[in-house]
């Protein structure tokens, strides 16, 4: 008998302590990388039906400012404490580039001035992150971007 009770007890922590876990880290959905064009047209990323648009203008020049618009569709956009776009490359230290977005009011856009910096190979392609932050849960999206 004390042989079940002690079971039954280490049974008993680890569904709690499994329960604690889970109710306390934060839930963090991501997708595959989505490949686009810095075009001048949205670039989109649907998964459960929660819509992530990106919008880069057709030329982006480095080192200097440009406009960056992201589109949220999605069940949690009234609840978005912070969305931040960041940038990087494949097999490339580029530095920090992460930018926070400000809503634009009574709209589901955001928006923020990106300066890049210039790859001493040459290379332009880019992984773009965004990242959406509620109380609840955390987004991500990847998008990779050919700059012209």
């Amino acid at each position: 008998m004390a042989y079940f009770k002690k079971n039954y007890s280490f049974l008993f922590l680890c569904c709690s302590l499994f329960i604690f876990i889970s109710c306390s880290e934060e839930l963090t959905t991501t997708n595959k990388i989505k490949s686009c064009l810095a075009n001048g047209d949205w670039c989109e990323s649907i998964i459960n039906k929660q819509v992530i648009a990106i919008l880069l203008p057709k030329e982006i020049p480095y080192l200097q400012p440009f406009p960056v618009t992201v589109k949220l569709d999605s069940r949690d956009k009234e609840s978005v404490s912070q969305l931040e776009i960041q940038f990087s490359m494949k097999k490339m230290e580029m530095g920090k580039n992460v930018f926070n977005l400000k809503k634009i009011e009574d709209s589901e856009y955001w928006t923020t001035k990106v300066v890049l910096p210039i790859c001493v190979s040459g290379r332009r392609d880019w992984i773009v992150n965004v990242v959406v932050k509620t109380n609840k849960l955390k987004l991500e999206r990847y998008f990779e971007i050919e700059l012209k």
